[in-house]
């Protein structure tokens, strides 16, 4: 996957809950937004890349972080987002990259710059999918949050949950049932940096 780590987060989650379509409490600051420009290099089936998508914006729903997708052909109306490009990338690309074999992405980042590129690599998505008996968009929709975690939360893994370095066959379960999930003091730095961002 890529690498990670974190407080308190009550206020957060009842804010998401009383969230209307427009991601707004009534008298309250908007939601923080992420903008993810996806680029899909590898030709994943549409209904596969629509439902992953969907399972990332509920892994950050649940935080109180609204998403919005664009593929480069339209150009949504989002103020103050930050902008993050995923790159899904084939088997040959992933070959060449200059991963850990188990890793499903990379996001790069520098010493100084947390960055605002990924790479999921599709081919060991669905591999592990297949391992697992898994949905392929499933893993896909949270191999993509991971690696976004990344950018957004101090360098390093977790030893379980959405950002561990690596996730078993009980921890995909929990990402099918909607509970694999950044930890609430995950959260609330998420939330935070995403703030002072806007």
């Amino acid at each position: 996957m890529g690498r990670q780590t974190c407080t308190g987060i009550g206020a957060i989650i009842v804010a998401a809950a009383l969230a209307g379509v427009g991601g707004q409490v009534a008298g309250a600051e908007p939601l923080p937004t992420l903008l993810l420009h996806i680029s899909d290099q590898t030709g994943v089936p549409a209904a596969v890349l629509k439902r992953a998508q969907e399972e990332c914006t509920e892994v950050y729903r649940h935080i109180g972080v609204d998403v919005v997708w664009t593929d480069g052909q339209s150009t949504p109306e989002v103020t103050s987002a930050r902008h993050i490009f995923v790159v899904i990338v084939p088997a040959e690309r992933a070959g060449r990259m200059p991963v850990n074999p188990t890793a499903l992405g990379v996001a790069v980042t520098s010493p100084t710059s947390r960055g605002r590129l990924v790479y999921v690599l599709y081919n060991r998505v669905e591999t592990v999918a297949r391992n697992a008996d898994a949905a392929v968009a499933t893993v896909l929709g949270h191999a993509i949050a991971h690696e976004i975690g990344h950018l957004l939360l101090p360098a390093g893994h977790t030893l379980s949950g959405l950002m561990a370095a690596e996730w078993d066959t009980n921890d995909l379960r929990q990402a099918e049932g909607g509970h694999l999930q950044f930890t609430p003091g995950q959260a609330a730095v998420i939330r935070a940096r995403l703030v002072r961002a806007r």
